[in-house]
């Protein structure tokens, strides 16, 4: 007796917040039947590719992930860092064009949003 295989159709590739990897749904049909719905797999296993740029812009651009790895935490110093760098470039943006109000990139969405 042979068994038919079923046709496998992958759904929402996204990070995983408990397993820090890109999972993707898988959902099996049969003759048009659903023989299974909402099983998360991996989805390196389905497409590494894809996969591995989920978790760059997700986990690393975005920091959906969190790590005590040294080079989380230097990457972290480095953001902090680059974050104190720009405000200072924007005060002393403000200071040459003598602005009343000492002027920050946080003042400066403060005041984006009201408009």
């Amino acid at each position: 007796m042979r068994v038919a295989s079923g046709e496998n159709t992958h759904l929402r590739p996204a990070l995983g917040e408990k397993s820090a990897r890109s999972m993707v749904y898988s959902r099996t049909l049969l003759h048009g039947l659903t023989l299974q719905a909402g099983r998360k797999l991996p989805y390196d296993h389905v497409d590494p590719k894809a996969a591995r740029e989920i978790f760059i812009r997700s986990a690393l651009v975005d920091h959906d992930y969190h790590s005590n790895a040294p080079f989380y935490v230097a990457n972290q110093k480095l953001l902090e860092e680059v974050g104190m760098i720009q405000h200072k470039s924007v005060s002393l943006f403000a200071q040459q064009l003598k602005t009343a109000i000492p002027v920050s990139a946080q003042r400066l969405e403060k005041c984006l949003k009201t408009v």
